[in-house]
């Protein structure tokens, strides 16, 4: 069976909170790998595979969803299907009665919260204007080939495909009103979805906050694709989440460098008004 229910929201804008408050729904079944990203058919670089697990085979995609019991609502959360151009249409080819949910982040915030988590990852070590410009100058990139932090945040044309094609069935939230209300967040997807709420709508510690390696030797664990290959292979899930934990720290990230904010403010300043228009509504940013 094909999914109904898709998450592509926008990378590092509560994806995966939300992915575990709806894998928690007794009515709702969330494929066991959070970003199979299937229907954006990436192909990350050699050097960054390991860090862009997905899944090209429809064999193998579909048999994610082999355990689902008698759930109304099987579902994924692949946040490169915001950012892909084809996959909406992809998904409307084979499930044109999906639920859509949509989550977007004031657009200069996401590109510095990828930043660091591309840090990280062990995945950058340009400063991050030298990234910025360098994305603005090489042009159109990839998903596990590039930085994207530009690219990720043009979001009035990527939510207008999903509006074309899905229509009502589309639901668009802001990461700043769930981090401000996770609960009343969670009861509206919910609501929208059909689904009753009650405890799934608990509060929950934020997922994926700014960290960095603890030590040079964390540094280098995180950072080995050939480690990543063999943990994911040989290691459950939660103990990885925990082996994971202990090579990290959370840090505060230093304040985004003002000729990077006014860059990214510039670029996404019209990007915001597109998106407003798109909506009907304005949303919770400020870019002047």
């Amino acid at each position: 069976m094909w999914p109904n229910l898709f998450l592509v929201g926008a990378a590092k804008a509560g994806t995966t909170s939300v992915y575990d408050q709806l894998d928690r729904h007794p009515s709702i079944y969330m494929s066991p790998i959070k970003e199979p990203h299937f229907f954006s058919r990436i192909e990350p670089s050699p050097e960054r595979e390991a860090f862009f697990p997905h899944v090209s085979d429809q064999g193998e995609y579909l048999a994610l969803f082999d355990r689902v019991a008698d759930e109304r609502l099987v579902g994924e959360a692949s946040t490169s299907y915001l950012w892909d151009e084809h996959a909406a249409e992809r998904i409307r080819r084979v499930a044109p009665e999906s639920s859509i949910l949509v989550m977007l982040r004031d657009p200069v915030e996401r590109a510095y919260s990828q930043y660091w988590n591309d840090v990280r990852e062990g995945l950058e070590r340009r400063p991050f204007p030298e990234a910025l410009t360098e994305e603005q100058r090489s042009g159109a990139g990839a998903w596990g080939v590039t930085s994207l932090y530009i690219d990720c945040g043009r979001y009035a044309d990527q939510v207008t495909r999903y509006l074309d094609r899905f229509g009502g069935r589309v639901l668009v939230s802001f990461f700043e009103d769930f981090v401000a209300d996770q609960p009343g967040t969670i009861a509206g997807i919910h609501s929208f979805l059909g689904v009753a709420s009650g405890d799934a709508a608990e509060e929950q510690r934020r997922k994926n906050p700014a960290s960095l390696p603890r030590n040079v030797l964390s540094g280098r664990m995180l950072g080995s694709g050939r480690l990543r290959t063999v943990a994911r292979a040989a290691v459950p899930r939660p103990l990885r989440a925990r082996m994971r934990g202990a090579l990290l720290k959370e840090v505060e990230p230093p304040p985004i460098d003002p000729a990077a904010r006014a860059l990214l403010t510039e670029v996404f300043r019209p990007e915001v008004r597109r998106l407003a228009e798109v909506l009907g509504r304005t949303p919770p940013w400020d870019l002047g």
